[in-house]
């Protein structure tokens, strides 16, 4: 061990040499305390490689170290060292809780001290805190004294601006890498009239001798108080949640006060309850239908009465009512009324409502046309809340078999498909999926409570079936819908019957082959297509087996009425005499054999003269 002076910044020392015949590879390890930083000169170094070591996280506080190797049989290191100062990073969230009586504010400051232990803590805090007596500092826990020191020269201009005091702490052990202090003080709140607005500045504590990397501040209020932040210097923390329902704030560089604006709210106000998010589903089912509301909504009342469209009844099908993943046994009521009992669901006012119908097949005409693979009329009703419930957003997923369709959806509903390839042709599949919808509603619940009171409601799915989906949003109530389910072979039918009773006029008919006609036709098609564009592809796939048999008509059509190839005989050269009378008697001899037979009855006609 040899001493060395705090004034020396060069450190130079030779290396011992072992006494043995035969020396091999030696490993060479400096380590050096964490404010003394060590950069090697390579110049003045004789027979070191340098190797790599792990790096240890910023703060931890652990020893620098340099790792070498020793190849020669001297070796010699030389360094520069230098001494670092203190640096202190900190992470500050304060949580405001605010009501009519007072403001109680908790702070969190997440200091990481490098370099140099750090034995005490500096707070500036606002005179009013002290004057309140209501000052507490903690260590991981652990209770501290304040005292009121001097200001620091460096923090004057606060001071000056906004009265605050320094105070000191002791730590309770010293903190070198990461750690945490508390600050928690209490001031009274201002009388707040009746429809009137007060400017409050809150004042925040502010730790000396670091740098603020962070600081927000997260607002809570009673349903009577409406507390909101004034000026630029904050804005919402709109990461997680969007920013009209944020209650976190965001501050650009350290700020000591918080103003904010404090208004009552009416009874009426207050008590609103809000269905925050909405996800209905209907599977329609061949002997019945399953219809599941599944909402996270805030209300301060103390129960909540709902109605639902279809009631089953006793001993044909089941209505099951959970809140927060408790079953509720006597909330069904009769008539389709639901009674809701939030007292005994916790003091939070962020709930997650699930309501579970099976409904059988109704007897009639429905039931058998369901039973024969005809189109069936299908009625979607969302449960009524009642009591002024306001709605925000919903989403609608209808679940069917896969060889059914659904037609005449309403307009104020926007669909959430497209049209995708796939392996039996175009297909409707949603933009969203049952995950997607699920973490949708689980944010809206966990939007005020926080992931870890949330987690213990997070819903459950089912398991991907082979069928048709089809997912609808909207804003407001979901309200009434009347639309069809039609099974495909009736699409096949109409579109292929149509396109095949066109097709054949338009080959067998040639009036309706002219050029206004065709297009005529091809217009009203265009119109119809624009008119219901999320409808064409499946028209045009119905269609598709009439307009094959139609092509396959024209193909026969056009080989069948060929004419037929003109055929001569051979041999026989073509008359040029052509008969203008056709009363008057003409002989036609060929050349060759007849011109022989006449010069032969010649002949015997001179022979027979006396």
């Amino acid at each position: 061990m040899r001493a060395i002076e705090r004034s020396d910044d060069r450190l130079t020392w030779q290396l011992p040499v072992p006494r043995a015949d035969l020396v091999g590879p030696a490993t060479v390890v400096i380590s050096a305390d964490s404010d003394i930083e060590l950069l090697p000169d390579a110049e003045g170094m004789r027979g070191l490689v340098r190797q790599t070591s792990p790096r240890s996280a910023v703060g931890t506080g652990d020893r620098n170290v340099l790792a070498y190797r020793l190849d020669a049989a001297q070796g010699r290191f030389s360094a520069t060292r230098r001494f670092l100062p203190r640096r202190v990073e900190t992470v500050l969230s304060v949580v405001a809780a605010i009501d009519g009586a007072e403001m109680v504010v908790e702070e969190t400051a997440r200091l990481t001290v490098m370099h140099v232990p750090l034995e005490s803590v500096e707070v500036l805090v606002s005179a009013d805190v002290l004057a309140s007596g209501t000052l507490q500092i903690r260590q991981e826990g652990i209770l501290l004294e304040p005292l009121v020191i001097d200001v620091p020269p460096a923090a004057r201009g606060i001071v000056d601006q906004g009265g605050m005091e320094c105070v000191q702490a002791l730590l309770e052990a010293p903190l070198l890498g990461t750690g945490e202090i508390t600050i928690r003080y209490r001031l009274p709140t201002p009388a707040v009239p009746a429809e009137a607005t007060v400017p409050v500045d809150l004042p925040l504590a502010l730790p000396l001798a670091a740098g603020i990397v962070r600081q927000t501040v997260e607002l809570k209020a009673p349903e009577s108080l409406a507390v909101d932040v004034r000026g630029d210097a904050w804005r919402r923390d709109v990461a997680l949640q969007p920013a009209p329902a944020a209650t976190v704030w965001l501050a650009a560089k350290s700020q000591h006060l918080l103003p904010l604006t404090l208004a009552s709210r009416r009874a009426a106000e207050a008590r609103v309850t809000v269905v925050e998010t909405a996800w209905l589903r209907t599977r329609l089912l061949p002997d019945g239908r399953e219809d599941v509301l599944t909402c996270a909504l805030s209300a301060a009342a103390e129960r909540i009465a709902l109605t639902l469209p279809d009631t089953p009844a006793a001993g044909t099908g089941t209505c099951e009512v959970l809140l927060d993943g408790v079953a509720q046994p006597d909330a069904v009521r009769g008539n389709g009324n639901v009674l809701v009992s939030l007292a005994s669901a916790g003091i939070t006012d962020r709930h997650l409502l699930e309501i579970r119908t099976t409904t059988p097949l109704a007897a009639g005409w429905s039931a058998q046309a369901a039973r024969f693979g005809l189109p069936v009329p299908v009625r979607l009703a969302a449960p009524v809340f009642e009591g002024g419930v306001l709605q925000r957003r919903f989403y609608w997923s209808i679940h069917a078999r896969a060889d059914e369709h659904l037609l005449g959806m309403p307009s104020r509903w926007t669909a959430q498909q497209r049209w995708h390839w796939g392996a039996s042709g175009w297909r409707r599949e949603p933009v969203v999926s049952a995950g997607e919808l699920a973490d949708w509603v689980h944010a809206g619940l966990a939007r005020t409570q926080g992931d870890s009171a949330a987690g213990a409601t997070a819903l459950a799915l089912d398991p991907r079936l082979a069928e048709s989906t089809w997912v609808f949003s909207g804003v407001g109530a979901p309200g009434t819908a009347e639309c069809w389910l039609v099974p495909t072979w009736l699409l096949v039918l109409v579109g292929s019957g149509t396109a095949l009773a066109v097709g054949l006029a338009l080959v067998y008919r040639r009036w309706y082959r002219r050029v206004p006609v065709v297009l005529t036709l091809l217009a009203a098609a265009c119109l119809v297509a624009a008119a219901w564009p999320d409808q064409a592809p499946l028209a045009v796939q119905a269609a598709l087996p009439g307009i094959l048999l139609a092509l396959l008509s024209w193909a026969l059509k056009a080989l069948m009425e060929r004419p037929a190839p003109v055929r001569t005989l051979a041999g026989v050269p073509a008359s040029s005499l052509v008969r203008r009378d056709p009363s008057t008697p003409s002989l036609l001899l060929g050349a060759g054999r007849a011109a022989g037979a006449i010069g032969d009855a010649a002949t015997a006609a001179g022979r027979g003269a006396p």
